[in-house]
């Protein structure tokens, strides 16, 4: 219930923001305390998502090195839960840790000023898309990475995107794939051959998906 409460609202404000009745400080306030919402709600949950067993078994069962490293998970994601797990073994404490390193770094994205006119609307699209990344695992992290990456295809700056993405493919090995994105960004499209191309995308996202 609590989920639809929030989507109302976070749908409510993106109404106010596409039309201009929010003022902008307000707009970021907003922005930053629904975050903060999410962080607490991705720290406080319990045995929800797909995922639960896998990663909540990985970091409750191993201690040592050696046992963080006998799995499929990527290096990023090992190290992160070895090292949390030298200081507590409160799995809570580590949801907390985790859901707050990928949302700050997506809102951090977000925030910049070149996308801060419709702040609430991205918003809207970050919880109904990742529902605010409450049910974070690896592959949200990478994302926030590679989102967080986007000003430097926008600003031409090639050596830091790069290392965006080698920290992105430290937490999901797909990442490197958006090094696609740096040169596709310096070709001129047209409007229609764009959205073709994001509904073609979102079908083909959808698909594979369906097929997993």
């Amino acid at each position: 219930m609590i989920y639809f409460f929030l989507f109302f609202v976070i749908f409510l404000l993106g109404f106010l923001d596409v039309s201009y009745i929010v003022k902008s400080n307000f707009r970021a306030f907003c922005f930053c305390m629904i975050a903060s919402i999410f962080i607490l709600l991705g720290a406080l949950k319990w045995k929800t998502g797909t995922d639960w067993i896998p990663y909540s078994s990985y970091f409750l069962n191993s201690n040592t090195y050696k046992d963080f490293n006998m799995t499929k998970f990527e290096k990023g994601y090992m190290f992160i839960s070895f090292f949390i797990k030298q200081f507590t073994s409160n799995y809570s404490i580590f949801l907390g840790i985790f859901t707050f390193l990928t949302v700050a770094i997506k809102a951090k994205a977000l925030l910049e000023d070149r996308y801060s006119q419709f702040i609430l609307v991205a918003l809207l699209i970050y919880m109904g898309y990742h529902q605010g990344d409450i049910f974070a695992v690896r592959q949200s992290l990478a994302l926030s990475i590679i989102l967080f990456s986007g000003k430097y295809i926008i600003d031409r700056k090639l050596i830091p995107f790069l290392i965006c993405i080698v920290a992105a493919s430290m937490f999901h090995n797909s990442s490197p794939i958006f090094l696609l994105a740096y040169p596709i960004a310096a070709i001129r499209w047209k409007t229609k051959i764009v959205f073709f191309i994001l509904i073609l995308s979102s079908f083909a996202g959808y698909l594979m998906t369906s097929l997993n």
